[in-house]
């Protein structure tokens, strides 16, 4: 009688032991999925479904790459903002989508204070608000100064080879007035750096996970 509890207690594990395996590759096609439409979303400059796929992303259940999922969920808002700025008239959420970029890049952040590409976004995000100052009250701005400063101190000590920071610095460099780091020709070096960079990434870029950026 043992001897038979402990053979179909070996069956159970080899159908249990596989189905448990299961929800982790599938959790990493759905991020994978995610992460594909919200580049193409961004390329055809969709906001409504930069929004969609932010908020389905934001809203998923499962732990799995919370990080990237932080990460991606505030890039969208990102590119949401971004792909507003080239509309007329100029949409009247730019400065909620930013928000929302920041919050989720702070998320990525706590978790991982190493990962650059947050770090990046949230620059990005806080340099849209600096431009829409004039939309924020006089708190919200001093605010907003205060950490896209500190951000891009961080970033600028940090970029090196990822081109997305690189692009982020670069243009500061171009933007900024000259007292605050305005420098066309260094701007110009810094993107062809940026080039270079992303050069080097798509060719070492094979069995990489798609949500890494």
């Amino acid at each position: 009688m043992n001897r038979h509890r402990r053979s179909l207690s070996f069956l159970l594990l080899l159908f249990v032991l596989p189905l448990s395996a299961a929800p982790p590759a599938d959790e990493d096609r759905r991020l994978a999925a995610s992460v594909a439409a919200i580049c193409a979303a961004d390329y055809r400059g969709d906001r409504a479904e930069l929004a969609r796929q932010a908020a389905l992303l934001d809203a998923a259940p499962s732990k799995t790459h919370q990080i990237y999922r932080e990460y991606w969920t505030g890039f969208a808002f990102w590119r949401r903002a971004i792909n507003g700025f080239n509309e007329t008239p100029t949409p009247s959420d730019l400065v909620a989508d930013l928000d929302r970029c920041a919050e989720h890049e702070r998320k990525a952040l706590a978790l991982d204070p190493e990962l650059e590409d947050a770090r990046s976004a949230l620059a990005g995000c806080l340099s849209g608000e600096m431009f829409l100052a004039s939309q924020l009250t006089p708190e919200k701005k001093a605010e907003v100064f205060r950490e896209g400063l500190a951000q891009m101190k961080l970033l600028e000590q940090k970029a090196d080879v990822n081109p997305r920071s690189l692009w982020i610095v670069g243009g500061k460099q171009m933007f900024a007035p000259p007292p605050f780091g305005g420098d066309a020709v260094r701007a110009s070096a810094t993107y062809r750096r940026g080039l270079e960079a992303a050069r080097r990434e798509a060719l070492s870029a094979a069995g990489r996970p798609p949500w890494i950026p």
